[in-house]
């Protein structure tokens, strides 16, 4: 069972999942770059006429827009 886990993990590509992470956790410390937590609900009507769905999920990594 060890030599299956060591054959899997030399064929992982651990650099993508590290790399999401580092940009994710840049986006939060920076709190999305947004001067206020308000920011996106205070200026809706500037995007309104945007045809998109805001999601907000602990791990979601995609958001999809109509």
């Amino acid at each position: 069972m060890i030599e299956l886990l060591l054959v899997i993990l030399n064929y992982v590509d651990f650099s993508i999942p590290q790399a999401f992470a580092r940009i994710e956790n840049h986006y939060f410390v920076n709190k999305g770059f947004f001067p206020s937590d308000s920011f996106l609900l205070d200026n809706i009507e500037k995007i309104r006429h945007i045809n998109a769905t805001i999601v907000q999920l602990t791990l979601l990594r995609e958001c999809i827009v109509k």
